[in-house]
């Protein structure tokens, strides 16, 4: 593999050399001393032999500091073009062209498939161009052009070798049906089993991915081409599945603009409350449940501004009957309303609130569920055609309102009640994306339109684009049989006004959710603003504590416990991960000569040991609040205190 990538990499040499197209792909020591130079420009703060890893804010920091200062050089301009592949190293399929003109120009940039990537750039002197789209294992062609006063002046060919897929996503769609053109150049695909989120084209070809595992959960789409993405190991034990804690804002060059501390954790969506605004995520109680609350984070900060419980809200039901009584799988924001739409996959129901009130405005759901409860009445009202909605996912309302001022909803209901039986229940062996017409006024709904596919039990999600309708059935419940082995998801293609299938693309591997790709290639031509690029939040507090603990309490060596002797120790940023098995960090000591702190994990138990209790992640340990000191880290796991043998000094 090695070797043909060499030879590819030679021949394009070669083929730049006699086409003399004048650029220059770039992996020498330049942009590296420039990386290296900044990174020893910045003050740090904890001083240890622990394993140091900078956060992903930090690194995007130093790349684009030696990207202006390449610029700066005066090397770089249109007829010697700075290439840098994978420029921020977890996007592989991408690269960045850069250099400084003469004088003013604009850039037209694109690939022989322009319906993938077809671009241009404003008029201007020094230009940062993102591309994207390439395909692996190959030589790609990059067309560029260098425009002035409406004349094109230069025409360059770029040749861009990239690697093989990753084993984990090669092969990863087959194309099983094809009759038309697909409606979407690239379909992003995240989250479930799927390890590493990927773009497929039309061809079923990915042609993006980003080498950056998951959560179950995926991503988050915002404004600008960017994205929420969780940290898959840094979690918080939850009385079920353990939650992210730090989630990265991101686009698709790999770039962190910022890092997110939410100690409550973070699941299942996300969005923005306007374009740049604050975040609305779904987070979890902790009292007694899980996946039954949505917060507001300030952006800037990074702060849990509001709040919404939905067991504060609906107090008189008969479902609180166990730790995921909810289930809150969806959350989308109205700013003209101030409003939130959620999808509760455990009550087979759809709710929109009153995000300042925190009322329930209505709910759909089969009249069933709220029969003879105080929510009754705030059912809305269904024709016989209703088909009603079971396990539901995806909730969100559809851009466009009728000339009558009703909105349109689309949802993916999977049509499946193993969580919460409901006698109701017609038996269903289909999974549906729907489309319903909702009248606010009158309380009414209608089901509009309705996309049959196979079972798909659990995830999943619907997309309109124009006049098609997409069914992102993640997660079958019975794998595909045939060419393409142990299929475990599909993506269907229908004509939004016929209901007929189009397209149809099978997947290897299941997922969380799929999209059309939307990157963003003006956002991602304008450097990160460095005054962003930092980790914020509510970092969990380290409270000062009494020394004499470790008099009164047997302390034991770490080799004393079988798990506790697994546990690896590092530093991200200025943060201590400390990474063991599920509930088993209960407290973290630091233990200095002047000070003594604890941070405290123990506030839940695990309630489904045989799905969770084996999971292994990092709980994060903050040292953002304590004084300058020499530590060392003691842990109390099952009732008892441990030496982990671990020291760092806090400087400043």
């Amino acid at each position: 593999m090695f070797f043909k990538m060499y030879m590819r990499h030679f021949k394009a040499t070669v083929r730049n050399c006699l086409r003399k197209q004048e650029y220059l792909v770039y992996t020498g020591q330049e942009f590296t001393y420039f990386v290296t130079k900044y990174k020893k420009g910045t003050k740090e703060h904890i001083k240890t032999n622990l394993p140091q890893q900078i956060s992903f804010a930090q690194r995007t920091r130093n790349i684009e500091y030696a990207m202006k200062k390449c610029l700066e050089t005066g090397k770089y301009t249109e007829n010697r073009i700075l290439v840098i592949q994978n420029p921020y190293h977890i996007s592989p399929l991408s690269a960045m062209l850069l250099f400084k003109a003469e004088r003013k120009c604009s850039v037209h940039v694109y690939l022989d498939d322009k319906k993938i990537y077809d671009h241009w750039t404003e008029e201007k002197e020094e230009h940062v161009i993102p591309v994207y789209g390439l395909l692996a294992g190959c030589s790609n062609k990059v067309h560029l052009e260098i425009w002035r006063e409406g004349k094109r002046e230069k025409e360059k060919q770029i040749f861009l070798v990239t690697a093989e897929l990753l084993p984990e996503i090669k092969d990863a769609v087959k194309v099983d049906k094809k009759k038309k053109d697909s409606a979407l150049p690239l379909t992003l695909v995240f989250g479930g089993n799927t390890v590493y989120p990927y773009a497929f084209d039309e061809k079923g070809e990915v042609r993006y991915f980003l080498r950056k595992q998951t959560r179950s959960y995926g991503l988050y789409p915002l404004s600008r081409g960017r994205f929420l993405l969780l940290a898959d190991k840094i979690l918080e034990p939850s009385l079920a599945n353990p939650h992210s804690v730090l989630c990265y804002e991101m686009d698709f060059l790999g770039r962190v603009h910022r890092e997110y501390v939410v100690m409550d954790g973070i699941h299942h969506d996300g969005c923005e409350k306007e374009p740049k605004g604050n975040l609305i995520m779904v987070s979890s109680s902790h009292d007694k449940y899980v996946e039954d609350t949505v917060i507001e984070v300030e952006r800037e900060t990074g702060k849990v501004v509001d709040k919404m419980v939905l067991g504060d809200v609906m107090t008189k039901h008969p479902y609180f009957d166990w730790y995921d009584w909810a289930h809150i799988n969806t959350v989308s924001y109205d700013p003209e309303e101030n409003t939130i739409l959620i999808c509760a996959r455990n009550l087979h129901s759809v709710i929109k609130l009153d995000w300042q009130t925190k009322e329930i405005l209505w709910i759909f759901a089969d009249t069933e569920v709220w029969k003879g409860t105080p929510y009754e009445e705030k059912v809305l009202k269904a024709d016989a055609d209703a088909s009603y909605c079971y396990q539901a996912h995806a909730a969100y309302f559809l851009e466009e309102k009728t000339k009558e001022g009703k909105r349109q909803m689309i949802l993916y209901d999977n049509h499946w009640h193993a969580r919460r039986p409901i006698a109701t229940f017609d038996g269903d062996v289909k999974s549906y994306v729907k489309i319903y017409e909702i009248d606010e006024k009158e309380k009414t709904i209608l089901l509009q339109k309705r996309y049959g596919t196979k079972k798909s039990k659990i995830r999943s999600n619907g997309v309109v684009v124009g006049d098609r309708v997409f069914s992102m059935s993640g997660c079958l419940l019975k794998p595909l049989k045939g060419s393409m082995k142990g299929v475990e998801g599909l993506i269907g293609e229908f004509d939004k006004k016929s209901g007929k299938l189009i397209n149809r693309y099978l997947t290897k591997h299941s997922f969380y959710r799929a999209y059309p790709f939307f990157a963003d290639f003006k956002a991602m031509s304008e450097y990160v603003r460095e005054e962003n690029s930092d980790i914020i939040g509510e970092y969990p507090m380290s409270y000062p504590c009494d020394e004499q603990i470790f008099e009164e309490a047997n302390v034991f060596d770490q080799e004393e416990n079988e798990n506790v002797k697994k546990i690896v120790a590092k530093f991200y940023a200025d943060n201590l991960l400390l990474y063991g098995k599920d509930h088993l960090i209960q407290k973290v000591y630091y233990r200095g000569k002047k000070n003594c702190y604890m941070q405290d994990h123990s506030g839940t138990k695990q309630m489904n040991e045989d799905l969770f209790g084996d999971f292994y992640y990092a709980v994060l340990n903050q040292t953002k609040n304590i004084e300058p000191d020499d530590y060392q880290v003691y842990i109390q796991a099952d009732g008892k205190i441990y030496d982990m043998k671990i020291n760092f000094t806090k400087t400043s």
